[in-house]
């Protein structure tokens, strides 16, 4: 039997001499990854770490001792917490403590999905999803469509903001000129025609929302766009359904913005520090991945 201080010689020994060999994607909380693997003792079991789907999992060179080396993977949890921000909240990147993580496949169970479901409980076959190490790209969405002169107005702010003062650490790069990286010595904020997260999921980008605090606010500024020739009926009603579906999303679960961002008003000094904080926050954690 292993034991807690045996546990801990092993985890060392992958985080120092080991390193990172690969990072995965979860497509299932951690309760549904374990489902298929061998018991833990109750004083293993302790190092189990829990994730949420949608977390990224850095899994270390490292593995325990048999027979329990393919049912377990020793790593860590990289997380965002998914939080909408206030005047005194930050939203980090948090790193985990270094732990044990179900390896995801069923062992000495049928390949079939009907009997899977039927001995394990288990309908999903495959757990998580391979990622490159490399930091995730940034995509900037709201208050409403791409091509919404509301949206321009707002991100223009922010994209001043990455261009005057973080530079050093991230770059505004085109979709197409993203997909043909195979490295990035800075984060990438992608320059691209999306407008709800749906439409570019197989990046994997991290979503920042900039929203405005009210759907009675956000009528309001689209009215006055409208009252100054600035966009026509039309425009106004399109925008309007596009920007209400940005809205709603953000109460989905598991939220897809990383990062949500009031804007307006007094608001705007306040988010353009939050903005910096997190990038910066995000590049420093990169940097170790």
């Amino acid at each position: 039997m292993m034991y807690a201080e045996e546990l801990k010689s092993v985890f060392q020994s992958a985080l120092i001499e080991g390193g990172v060999e690969y990072t995965l994607k979860a497509l299932v909380d951690s309760s549904r990854a374990k489902i298929c693997q061998s018991p833990l003792s109750s004083e293993l079991d302790a190092h189990v770490l829990k994730f949420k789907m949608g977390d990224h999992l850095q899994i270390l060179n490292g593995h325990l001792p048999s027979p329990r080396n393919e049912d377990w993977l020793i790593g860590r949890v990289i997380s965002l917490e998914n939080q909408h921000y206030t005047y005194n909240q930050y939203c980090w990147w948090t790193k985990s403590k270094i732990g044990l993580i179900p390896s995801g496949k069923p062992k000495g169970v049928s390949n079939d999905p009907k009997k899977l479901e039927e001995e394990t409980g288990a309908i999903d076959k495959k757990a998580y999803q391979k990622v490159e190490n490399n930091p995730r790209p940034i995509v900037f969405l709201g208050p409403s469509t791409k091509k919404s002169k509301l949206t321009e107005y707002f991100q223009k702010q922010f994209i001043d903001l990455i261009e005057q003062e973080l530079s050093d650490i991230c770059e505004i790069v085109s979709e197409s000129k993203y997909r043909q990286r195979t490295t990035f010595e800075k984060l990438s904020v992608l320059d691209c025609k999306v407008s709800l997260p749906r439409e570019l999921q197989d990046i994997d980008p991290i979503f920042i929302y900039f929203k405005v605090c009210s759907t009675k606010v956000l009528k309001k500024l689209f009215k006055d766009l409208a009252d100054l020739g600035e966009i026509t009926f039309q425009q106004r009603v399109a925008q309007m359904v596009g920007a209400r579906a940005l809205y709603d999303s953000q109460w989905e679960n598991p939220s897809p913005f990383s990062l949500t961002l009031t804007c307006g008003g007094g608001d705007q000094a306040k988010a353009k520090q939050k903005l910096k904080d997190f990038l910066m926050q995000y590049r420093k954690v990169s940097q170790t991945q």
